[in-house]
């Protein structure tokens, strides 16, 4: 029905999408048309009029990202069998990932945990690590990609080959501590592993993992996308079938092609709040260690997050190195 991801769905909204809708098809579309995707409109109204009749209003589901380049978007994700999901595969702005791989990371430094839609080219040295459960055949095709082979029972207990950068997004109770093993094992072996991490965890529960905390960034900070984008912007414009037209995440184009929606710029990458950090971020580095940069660096990030992020509604982002009293305040303009 067209509905955007965690929007309040109630009957009267429900009518209100498809008179809407019927009317991009000849005007208002009457109980007796016969018409294929007449039916399918007043099939879809009526089911869920009567579920919310029986069980209440409820919120539309969130945004599902699709699956593999060549093979079609997808409306679920590919099978795995450990953690970390697909699902939680998250991306920085291409700036401040330059920023962290300058600034943090060493000269032979790539990023993990991607998927064939975020991995950045330019910044970093050595190809992206993309999640197994996405690559399937198509890494026989001749595509420049590592392969993070999640489903390995023993894959977070082998180090990343090099210095990493992970952006993550924790959903469930430790679904990530596979991450963190692999981040502590690669710092272990004499590698640098930048962590941004989205979760509800403590300071004092992360300290306990071996972290320096880099940069603390509230919610309502950062741009935080998903596997395949930004999250859209609210929109009038639909698809035929009344599915929101993406502003921002990919889209399959009329011959199947996987395609970036005007929104996806790298270099101008258009902001507005759904896109930004709905939960705290902490970019963290592993091996422990202090980290002083020089005053024009971190003006340099708060240049960064202020041209890319967004407005925090009651903390600022804040650089904290340990050993340290430095700290960089983001202010939106």
């Amino acid at each position: 029905m067209g509905f955007q991801p965690h929007a309040q769905v109630t009957i009267g909204a429900v009518n209100l999408a498809y008179d809407q809708l019927a009317g991009q098809w000849r005007g208002r579309v009457e109980d007796g048309d016969t018409s294929s995707a007449a039916n399918i409109l007043m099939r879809a109204r009526r089911i869920i009029t009567t579920h919310i009749a029986h069980h209440g209003e409820m919120a539309a589901p969130g945004r599902i990202p699709p699956g593999v380049p060549g093979q079609g978007l997808q409306t679920s994700w590919p099978t795995h069998t450990q953690e970390p999901a697909p699902t939680a595969i998250r991306q920085l702005p291409p700036a401040l990932r330059k920023w962290l791989r300058d600034n943090v990371l060493g000269s032979i430094a790539g990023e993990a945990l991607q998927s064939p839609l975020t991995a950045t080219c330019g910044i970093f040295s050595q190809a992206p690590l993309i999640h197994g459960a996405l690559l399937h055949e198509v890494a026989a095709a001749g595509w420049a990609f590592g392969s993070d082979e999640v489903d390995d029972a023993m894959w977070h207990w082998r180090p990343w080959p090099h210095d990493v950068l992970v952006t993550a997004k924790e959903s469930g109770t430790h679904s990530l501590d596979r991450v963190i093993q692999k981040a502590q094992c690669t710092a272990a072996a004499g590698h640098k592993v930048i962590l941004a991490l989205a979760s509800d965890r403590t300071w004092e529960e992360l300290k306990k993992t071996g972290a320096t905390q880099l940069v603390y960034l509230p919610a309502g900070t950062v741009p935080l996308g998903d596997a395949v984008g930004w999250g859209d912007s609210p929109s009038t414009r639909t698809f035929w079938d009344g599915t929101p037209w993406p502003s921002h995440s990919w889209r399959t184009a009329a011959d199947g092609a996987p395609t970036a929606s005007e929104g996806d710029n790298p270099a101008r990458l258009r902001r507005h709040e759904g896109m930004m950090n709905d939960q705290k971020v902490d970019i963290l580095l592993y091996p422990k260690g202090a980290i002083s940069p020089s005053a024009e660096v971190l003006a340099e990030l708060a240049w960064i997050l202020a041209g890319t992020g967004g407005r925090p509604r009651k903390q600022w982002a804040t650089w904290l190195p340990p050993g340290t009293d430095r700290e960089t305040q983001q202010r939106d303009r």
